[in-house]
């Protein structure tokens, strides 16, 4: 969420461009370098916390097209709420969860040695077909980021994750933090982008983009550090968390719930 929980809008700022003098942009391009510096910002904190449900088919399930980031502990079994442990095993193949009639072929006419469970195989035909024991079935509460898509160790079901996703308004539009060092940032990315593009077909001065790269530095700068330091709720989860006598190693297992909580020690 924002630093002060409050956003405004893009239109808003566009606005204040254009009162400066530079009107040779579109909203289409304006929305684009909005994306460009909130992410070259990169602070947490502009982010928004959302709650996906997700149908698990054959073992995947596709992203939730607006991540930006996902929490810690943020995926786990819809039903049993289990939280996922992330998938260590290096030949994990989603294709083969709940398969036991899986096989491989291998081609023995190919320059290579095959073995299997350790035992060099060898065969009049140029064919054999085998079931490893990676084939065997397996149910299991893990899961692996892999091109747009959560792969699972069980092959049906469901999934609640828990992500981060830059908030829009109801255009679909970036909604800016609503922090005055922010906004200039993003206006200062805007600006000068658009002065670059004139410079490049000789429209303007060099020493007058070199005035609007020094305004975007100064401004990303002070945006970056403001928008960090986080509120004193913020330090205080923090606090707790490096001041625990006990650290519950299961922690992952809840979803890290309570963990912003001071201790209370009882010495009876």
């Amino acid at each position: 969420m924002s630093v002060k929980g409050k956003y405004t809008s893009l239109h808003d700022v566009i606005e204040r461009i254009h009162r400066s003098g530079i009107s040779d942009f579109t909203e289409e391009e304006a929305k684009e370098w909005t994306w460009e510096v909130l992410s070259l910002i990169g602070v947490p904190s502009f982010l928004v916390n959302k709650v996906a449900i997700l149908l698990v088919e054959n073992a995947r399930t596709t992203m939730p097209y607006d991540l930006a980031d996902f929490s810690e502990g943020g995926i786990r079994e819809f039903y049993t709420k289990t939280t996922l442990i992330k998938e260590s095993d290096t030949f994990f193949n989603p294709d083969n969860v709940g398969n036991l009639d899986a096989t491989v072929q291998f081609n023995f006419e190919a320059p290579s040695v095959v073995f299997i469970d350790g035992i060099q195989v060898d065969e009049g035909d140029g064919f054999i077909t085998a079931v490893p024991k990676q084939f065997y079935e397996r149910q299991e509460y893990t899961y692996r980021i892999n091109n747009n898509f959560i792969e699972t160790g069980f092959k049906t079901g469901v999934i609640e994750m828990a992500y981060k996703t830059f908030p829009v308004d109801n255009e679909n539009n970036p909604m800016i933090d609503d922090d005055a060092k922010v906004i200039r940032a993003v206006v200062a990315y805007i600006s000068k982008k658009v002065i670059t593009r004139m410079w490049l077909r000789d429209e303007v001065e060099k020493q007058k983009k070199e005035y609007f790269d020094q305004e975007y530095s100064f401004a990303i700068a002070s945006a970056r550090s403001n928008s960090s330091l986080g509120s004193i709720d913020d330090w205080e989860v923090i606090r707790a968390r490096m001041n625990r006598i006990y650290r519950d190693p299961n922690m992952h297992k809840t979803g890290f719930k309570g963990y912003g909580y001071s201790e209370s020690i009882n010495l009876q």
